[in-house]
């Protein structure tokens, strides 16, 4: 099973422990464990919701005892146990790099646990990438920039103001989303340091990437399709909402959007409760990506304003 958990190439392991019908019969606590993929939560988590319902509907479980046709209709037929409790579903956290089991998880997981990091990164994504974009595309447009650089203001002192200011406004907004769902019951086995150090690394690489494309338009109008378009195509097909198949091509392109790696990082920190170290790996892909965003955003507003 170790190497299985390594490679990665599963959805959920389903470990049925020894004795478990016989306990079942004999009403004695039963459970079964389950062991997520953390590349894959949304669809791991899907199987568990399954799992729980299914068990859920199917608390009291049939038994059939031997005996003549004639005595089983006389009886009633298939008559429901409502003495029998369900079995309880335990997730196990995998260690992917040794192929271990890290830690349990013994709380009721549901869907608004997973989806809830992806509004949060949503709105960071409207208020700083496509807020970001719209205030510098019509600053151009209205010829204030033109004002501002006639007055000795650099361009890359405009950027930074406009970066500031929409980082805090995407920092704020994500927070509040984030605790009011918390407020409405979405469990989170992360820690208040992580979350708000993963909304902070979020926010600077979304509003460097909204700085970027609204760095060679010249109208709002233009900026606000351009970014409002590239906002829907990292929802619908940034496998944060709707899981892509694996092998696919858009599979392929995902790798290249950041809205990937922030949700798969914010996921594995409150939902599985990894910890900042574990997920590394996404944040420099974020902090580089955000870096990369910005440098460029300043060369080519640069050589774009010259002409």
């Amino acid at each position: 099973m170790s190497t299985t958990i390594k490679s990665g190439d599963y959805d959920s392991i389903i470990i049925i422990p020894k004795g478990f019908m016989s306990d079942l019969k004999e009403y004695k606590p039963t459970k079964l464990n389950l062991i997520p993929n953390p590349q894959k939560i949304q669809d791991s988590l899907a199987v568990y919701t399954v799992f729980k319902a299914l068990f859920r509907e199917l608390a009291g479980i049939p038994d059939l005892e031997s005996g003549s046709t004639l005595q089983f209709l006389m009886s009633g037929g298939i008559g429901v146990d409502t003495q029998r409790k369900a079995p309880d579903i335990e997730i196990l956290v995998p260690n992917m790099k040794t192929g271990s089991i890290r830690s349990e998880i013994k709380a009721d997981i549901g869907f608004e646990d997973i989806f809830a990091p992806s509004v949060a990164v949503i709105m960071i994504m409207i208020f700083c990438m496509i807020g970001v974009g719209n205030s510098i595309a019509h600053t151009k447009e209205s010829g204030l920039f033109d004002i501002y650089r006639s007055n000795g203001l650099k361009v890359y002192q405009f950027i930074n103001f406009k970066f500031i200011a929409y980082f805090v406004v995407g920092l704020v907004a994500s927070l509040f989303s984030w605790y009011i769902y918390r407020l409405f019951g979405v469990h989170s086995m992360a820690g208040e340091f992580e979350i708000i150090f993963l909304i902070i690394v979020t926010s600077f690489s979304f509003t460097a990437f909204g700085i970027l494309f609204s760095s060679f338009t010249k109208t709002s109008k233009s900026s606000g399709l351009l970014l409002t378009a590239l906002t829907g195509c990292m929802m619908l097909f940034g496998d944060i909402l709707i899981p892509i198949p694996q092998g696919s091509i858009i599979k392929n392109i995902v790798n290249f959007m950041p809205i990937k790696y922030s949700v798969d990082a914010w996921r594995k920190v409150s939902v599985l409760g990894y910890s900042l170290p574990e997920v590394s790996y996404e944040i420099l892909i974020l902090i580089i990506f955000g870096v990369v965003s910005y440098l460029l955003s300043n060369i080519i507003m640069t050589r774009v304003e010259k002409k």
